[in-house]
Formats: C-alpha cells, structure tokens, sequence
C-alpha cells in the first residue's frame, strides 16, 4: 500500500522538465519520498536531479529504500536497477562539479559579497557527504541486463571516482593562471575539502578489476569523491596484490575481509595476516580455498602457522571465521582457542532475541516463541555448550540436524526434476 505522500510523489516525478523547475521548492522531508519513488519508476533523469540537490548530509539507500509508512515495498532487498544506479552516480558527479565549478569561479569585488552570500545560502540546501550503498543486494552468478552485480557496481564506483579526479584536475590546471595572486597563492575558489563526498561500499575485486579499483582507493585521499570499503570480496589475488588493497582500505569503515580462490597457502596468509589487526571493527574474515595444508609441516611452515595464529589473536572482535577446504587436522583448536574468551553471554542472548517466533519448528519440536521468550534463561546454557564446543573442535549432531520439505513450484506441470521443487 501507498500513502497519498506517496502517490503525490510518483505524480510530481512523471514529467522531467516539471520536476526539474519545482525540486528548489520542495521541501526537503520530501526528498527521500521522491528519491525512492524515482527508484522504483526508474525516473533515471529525476533520480538524477534529486541526487544533485540532495539536501542532506548522507544519502542511505538501506534507510530509503526499505519499508516505510509512506510504501510497504521493501526496495533494499531487491537486486538493483542498473539504470538508477548509473544515474544516482552521475547525480554525485555533477552534485560534486557543480561545488567544484562554484568554488572557482571568479567574481569581481563588487559581486563578491553577494555571492559569497549566495554561495552560504546554496550550501545550507546542500551538505552531501556520504552516500551509503552497502546495503545493495547482490545478483549472485544470474546474469540480468536490468540489474547489476557487486562487480560491476565496484568498478562502475572506482571509474566515478577516477572520472572525477581527472576532471578536478583538468579544471584546476585550465584555470590556474587566473586564481594566481601576485605571489603565486591561489585566490578565493581553491579546491575546499569539505567538499568531498564519500562512497561507502561493498567491494568485489578481481584480477580483472584490480587495477582500477585499486587506482580509485589510491587517489581518494585527495580526490573530491572518496572510495571506502566496508565489506571486501577478492577472488584469484595474488599475496602481493591482496597486500596493496589492504594498505589502502579505510581501518574505521572495513567490518569483512573475504578471500578467495587465491591458492595463498601459508606462506601468503602469512604475508597477509600482519595486516588484518590494522582493522579494529573486523566482525568476519573469510579464507576459503586458500590451500592451507598442515599435514606435513616443515619448520619454516610451523613458522609461518604459529605467526598467523598470533596475528589472529590480535582480532578481538571478530565473531566469524571461514577456512573451508583446509586441511587443519589437529591444529583447528590451536587456531580457534582465541575464539573460545569471545563468546559471552550478551551475544549469545542478542542472537536469540532475533530468532523470528513464527517460523516452524525443527526437528527438536522446541516452538521459536519458547527460544526468545525464555532468553535470559537459556542464554548461559547455551554459552556453555559454545564455549565447550569450541574448546572440543566438535559441533554436537542434533546442532547439525534439519527437516528439508519439498513443496512444489507453482504452475509446473512436471515435478520429475528438483529444479521443480522450492
């Protein structure tokens, strides 16, 4: 259902030219009404519009795009139009040139008060700092023209970033000589920092994409529009490469490191690991398929295994950790007993807190409402038998057990295969 805000919304964004004329005049409550409206209408040239004037210091597509009272249509979880998010990003660029262009142009003493003042009026509409993507749903391997994968968002991102740096520069340098003073200082309408603009975003790299993104994270320290990653996914890196893209990843914003496919070994985790305590809001590392093998260990790989244990022990507060297809056989308790101090029972008793009371039962035929009801006191029950697993490198069989029921897909006439089946 919508709400006649919304629908009003929707009315006001069907014609460009109009929208374009009244968005100085809308208030700006309504804006991020409009901007999910433009989203959902793929209103690429409004969302456009909207993005350039965005009134707001940050821009947070999980906080607009979700359920509101205004439209009960949960847009975040959705797989991204390519379209709107090819325009919210070109909405950025010339948000960004217009400040830039604004800052330089030159004025006369006489219309320099005025708009100075102008300029003081026009920045109070206009404070974009942040522009939070993080909460995107991923398309998977699907391939679908309409909508875009992490990949391609990370390097449509770091394109935008190197796009725009390259422009600043080349407006900086054609117009240099007549921002000079008579010593040479530049003038009023130098570049202000407090004009950059960061992106907050899930990243992807790959061997094919490394170069690029990696030029984005290295320019953004003076670049008006700043890469930052909160969640890394690297595929096929080598340890020198994973190396570099650590070096330049913000330590604050950074919550996931996942590596995969890279065949690093110990000798390359233990490259890599040195860097990891760097990112002290860490919550998930993730090494799948890096080929670690401590069946026949050498000294100078017991070496390398004792460094990365030491490494990991300096990440307090990392709660998930992947070594899938490793080969661990008794070293995993040496490897998790830095685990076993942080489970406590405050996360134990979050954890049920969010169990949903209307799913069904498992096999254990306990009822989800009993699970959250009775938190406080299955909380330090349940850290016990954490705690001890973890200590025995075992996880108990009714812990791994699951009812899996087939139900039949809708308008499917043969049943005989399980792609017919959800």
């Amino acid at each position: 259902m919508h709400s006649l805000v919304f629908f009003c919304a929707q009315k006001v964004i069907s014609d460009h030219a109009s929208t374009r004329k009244a968005l100085d005049y809308i208030p700006r409550e309504i804006y991020p009404v409009l901007f999910k409206a433009a989203f959902l209408d793929i209103r690429t040239l409004v969302l456009r519009d909207v993005v350039q004037r965005w009134p707001f210091s940050i821009l947070n597509f999980s906080t607009i795009l979700k359920r509101c009272k205004h439209c009960d249509r949960d847009v975040i979880r959705e797989k991204p139009n390519k379209q709107c998010l090819q325009a919210v990003i070109m909405g950025v660029k010339d948000y960004l040139m217009n400040e830039l262009r604004q800052n330089r142009t030159p004025v006369s003493r006489k219309t320099k008060a005025s708009t100075s003042q102008d300029n003081i009026k026009l920045r109070k509409h206009r404070l974009l700092r942040v522009v939070d993507l993080t909460g995107l749903q991923d398309d998977g391997d699907r391939q679908d023209a309409d909508t875009i994968g992490q990949w391609s968002r990370t390097v449509a991102l770091a394109k935008a970033c190197i796009d725009i740096s390259r422009t600043s520069k080349r407006d900086e340098y054609s117009s240099s000589k007549r921002r000079k003073g008579k010593g040479g200082a530049l003038l009023d309408g130098a570049c202000d920092s407090q004009m950059c603009v960061e992106i907050h975003a899930n990243l992807f790299i790959t061997s094919n994409s490394y170069t690029t993104v990696r030029d984005a994270l290295q320019i953004g320290k003076t670049s008006l529009l700043c890469l930052k990653c909160r969640d890394l996914r690297a595929e096929e890196l080598s340890a020198k490469k994973t190396v570099s893209i650590l070096e330049l990843l913000d330590p604050v914003v950074l919550r996931k490191i996942e590596l995969r496919y890279n065949n690093l070994g110990l000798s390359g985790l233990n490259a890599v690991f040195p860097y990891f305590p760097i990112f002290g809001n860490l919550i998930s590392l993730k090494l799948p398929y890096s080929n670690i093998d401590v069946r026949h260990m050498t000294p100078e790989m017991e070496e390398s295994f004792q460094s990365m244990v030491a490494a990991f022990s300096q990440l307090p507060n990392v709660k998930e950790l992947n070594l899938a297809s490793s080969r661990l056989s008794g070293r995993i308790r040496e490897l998790l007993s830095v685990i076993v101090s942080g489970v406590t029972t405050a996360d134990v008793r979050a954890v049920f807190l969010k169990v949903n009371p209307w799913k069904a039962t498992g096999p254990d035929e306990v009822p989800r409402r009993a699970l959250r009801s009775c938190v406080d006191q299955l909380a330090g029950v349940f850290t016990d038998i954490f705690t001890h697993s973890l200590q025995q490198s075992e996880v108990p069989i009714c812990f791994k057990m699951m009812t899996i029921i087939l139900v039949p897909k809708k308008n499917q006439a043969a049943l005989m295969t399980i792609g017919r089946w959800r």
